[in-house]
């Protein structure tokens, strides 16, 4: 726990120097970028939770994978994480630095759960109905429920709105056999 506080506290420097900089947007894509990487490549992903390998080595495996795919200021922050031994980290400062920047630029994030993938302007259409209700750009995470019948729910923090099959049957039954 206490490293997930260090962690939101590097975020919030490097957020702040970022904007200071007005290097966000770079600063968002490469940190974007780096958790991808983590997420797509187990390897990657070991090599930051590792604690045995050297800081000579570290440095060296970074200037390998990073150097020049992002922008200085990441770059430098990331060394600046292995100096301080929080290389481990990165994931968790990444959202931390993507909650603060997602709520500056007033965007929203929703998570799309369906049975089957939706067709692109199905999303784009539900996209713009929350856009309307919660005055905010959204951007939407799709997801497979294969446990759907049909329909979709729409996840915005920790609220859920269920436009399932399953869910409007139920509500039918319930109509019934309340008349």
């Amino acid at each position: 726990m206490k490293s997930h506080r260090a962690a939101k506290a590097y975020a919030k420097a490097l957020f702040e120097l970022a904007q200071e900089q007005r290097q966000l947007a770079a600063v968002y894509s490469d940190m974007k970028s780096i958790a991808l990487l983590v997420h797509n490549s187990n390897e990657f992903a070991q090599f930051l939770r590792n604690p045995v390998i050297p800081f000579q080595k570290q440095i060296e495996i970074l200037i390998d994978i990073l150097k020049n795919k992002i922008s200085s200021m990441t770059f430098t922050f990331v060394l600046f994480l292995t100096e301080k031994s929080r290389l481990s980290e990165l994931v968790w400062v990444w959202e931390a630095f993507e909650r603060l920047y997602l709520q500056t630029e007033n965007i929203l994030t929703v998570t799309v759960s369906s049975v089957c993938p939706l067709r692109s302007d199905q999303v784009q259409t539900i996209c713009e109905k929350l856009q309307k209700y919660f005055e905010k750009d959204v951007q939407a995470v799709m997801a497979i429920d294969p446990d759907l019948l049909g329909g979709f729910k729409v996840q915005v923090g920790d609220l859920i709105y269920d436009y399932s099959i399953q869910t409007q049957l139920k509500r039918f039954k319930e109509t019934v056999m309340m008349a």
